[in-house]
């Protein structure tokens, strides 16, 4: 029997969470138009990637970050340590699924079938 993969959420708010996630993903962020989701990944700077993620950006000013659960903590860390300036926030969670009758409130579901 597997065991089902589990996945973390960073949520990343603010006026300038558009710049600063285009100048750290390896992707056209800008791009995203608000409903939309993206595949993305996170690499270091000598271009080695760190993490595969699903890009949301269900709100203006707001983007949803869905990547494995084993490396969100150290996204979520360097993320956080090249904000620097900007004007948003950096928040993450671990997504619990329901492997039976979803619930309302489950955010992976949301995250993939509202958009």
């Amino acid at each position: 029997m597997t065991t089902p993969p589990s996945f973390a959420e960073i949520d990343v708010q603010g006026p300038d969470a558009e710049t600063f996630l285009q100048g750290q993903l390896a992707n056209d962020v800008s791009g995203i138009e608000q409903g939309q989701w993206r595949y993305g990944c996170y690499c270091v700077p000598d271009g080695r990637v760190q993490a595969l993620l699903m890009i949301a950006r269900p709100g203006v000013q707001q983007w949803r970050l869905l990547l494995p659960a084993d490396v969100a903590a150290a996204v979520t860390l360097r993320l956080q340590r090249y904000k620097l300036r900007a004007r948003c926030t950096i928040s993450s969670h671990e997504v619990v699924a329901d492997h039976g009758d979803p619930a309302p409130d489950n955010r992976a579901r949301y995250l993939l079938c509202s958009i």
